[in-house]
């Protein structure tokens, strides 16, 4: 389990990312062209769900290009360009261009940080993952002197999610969640080549370390988890909060008169914004209040701050200027 997974898209490409990579091998059993024409599909899904899913989507088309496979590539490619054009209609028709040029491109522009790499390779962390590495470049030298088809496909697709981790991971606010799709690519990619080793002892030896690794990296990430969410925790601290913010919620309904129909707007993260739904504005603040840059045009929620659609402001700082947004 990841924290940035939870109820989060991230979730679904994922599943898309390992679907891909398994209709994919099934052509290299059965060569059949449907199942070209499924993984194009699946691969711009991917993309469509989460911009990172362009990874998966063109690993096939890289291993067809450089094995040239020249019939199969046409067919992928115009697979992915069929779903991906119906894919882009349907958000248009939904949407506009602003909202995606704003959502796909200013979206990401958080500015360049360390953050991540700063997590990844720090020796408290980094001792769970290199691991995770070497067997990655054992994957791709293997795969690579190998004639086995499905692992020279690996060899391509795990250094292209990797090197795209580690590159994107320098935006600002990215989080060692990026890393998620080369080790699931890592996990199958042994999987793929214990079998073809010869030596029984060699077998079962590496086969327990891997199961063995995989249990200690599985026990950190879930330490990790439950220290992010403040699992173990004393409950009081969290009821204390709740009390707080329900009596805050009751007052602003009973007292002061707020309706159904009525904005706030909440300036700090707990419980209110989900006592409150639908009323309170800006919930999701990570993408402004973490970014170094203005990306949107904050007009329309500052014009609702001072024409009384925002009808309370509630902070759990000290009397004062309520700055936010500019």
């Amino acid at each position: 389990a990841w924290e940035q997974s939870f109820s989060r898209m991230d979730a679904l490409a994922m599943a898309l990312t390992a679907a891909t990579v398994l209709s994919f091998m099934r052509w290299f059993r059965d060569q059949r062209r449907s199942a070209l024409i499924i993984t194009g599909i699946l691969g711009v899904t991917a993309i469509l769900t989460k911009q990172s899913g362009v990874v998966i989507a063109a690993a096939p088309g890289l291993y067809l290009l450089f094995t040239a496979k020249w019939k199969a590539l046409r067919t992928i490619v115009l697979a992915q360009l069929i779903t991906l054009c119906i894919g882009l209609g349907g958000t248009f028709l939904l949407g506009t261009s602003e909202a995606f040029y704003q959502n796909v491109v200013l979206g990401l522009r958080n500015g360049f940080s360390w953050m991540m790499w700063d997590d990844l390779f720090a020796p408290a962390t980094y001792k769970y993952f290199i691991g995770w590495h070497l067997l990655a470049g054992f994957v791709v030298i293997r795969g690579w002197r190998s004639d086995h088809i499905p692992s020279r496909f690996l060899a391509v697709a795990i250094p292209l999610s990797l090197g795209f981790a580690l590159v994107t991971g320098l935006k600002y606010g990215s989080r060692l969640n990026y890393m998620h799709e080369s080790l699931m690519l890592t996990f199958i990619g042994i999987a793929v080549i214990l079998p073809q080793l010869t030596k029984t002892n060699w077998k079962n030896a590496i086969s327990w370390a891997f199961a063995l690794y995989g249990c200690l990296f599985a026990a950190f990430r879930t330490n990790s988890v439950a220290a992010w969410y403040r699992v173990g925790a004393p409950d009081a601290m969290h009821e204390e909060q709740l009390r707080k913010d329900l009596a805050v919620r009751d007052l602003l309904v009973n007292e002061l008169g707020l309706k159904p129909g009525d904005k706030v707007f909440i300036t700090y993260r707990e419980y209110l914004e989900h006592l409150l739904v639908g009323q309170s504005l800006l919930t999701q603040k990570d993408i402004v209040q973490y970014s170094r840059e203005r990306l949107f045009d904050y007009s329309a929620f500052h014009r609702a701050m001072t024409d009384g659609t925002v009808r309370f402001v509630i902070t759990d700082q000290a009397s004062g200027p309520v700055t936010y947004l500019d």
